[in-house]
């Protein structure tokens, strides 16, 4: 489990800015501190992709997963959900459309084949993840949350 926390606080904050524990602190604080300490300079980037992998090595379909908030609200009028609970039910049923879930089995595919592709295909891999991102952001999504 450390390993994910440094991962995490390496994605999200970037190189450890904590300072050392001491003697007091308790052995668990210790431990964690040095699971980031040693993640080094890695990027953010690096780091997120790595605690995806990690996550996908417990449940490769996390991302249906409804705590994420990754389901489309439903429509609001006045600022209360229209239909109450029975809309809410419905956007949790939509979850995991079909082509979300052929999409995220093709990118896992995708990065799994990354050191085999050639410089041109990585560009155009590169390109479309761009686009994506773009689309994304477009519809009110950010990285991080």
């Amino acid at each position: 489990l450390r390993p994910l926390q440094a991962l995490f606080q390496q994605a999200s904050v970037g190189q450890c800015n904590k300072p050392r524990p001491g003697m007091w602190d308790t052995a668990e604080e210790k431990a964690k501190y040095e699971a980031w300490k040693k993640l080094g300079n890695m990027s953010c980037a690096e780091a997120m992709h790595l605690y995806v992998q990690a996550i996908e090595v417990f449940n490769e379909d996390w991302m249906t997963w409804e705590g994420l908030g990754l389901v489309a609200e439903p429509h609001k009028r006045n600022g209360t959900a229209a239909n109450g609970a029975a809309a809410t039910a419905a956007a949790a049923a939509a979850a995991a459309p079909p082509v979300l879930t052929s999409a995220l089995s093709a990118m896992r595919e995708l990065r799994a084949a990354l050191p085999k592709l050639p410089p041109a295909q990585l560009s155009a891999a590169a390109d479309e993840c761009a686009a994506l991102a773009t689309a994304l952001r477009d519809h009110g999504v950010h990285a991080g949350g």
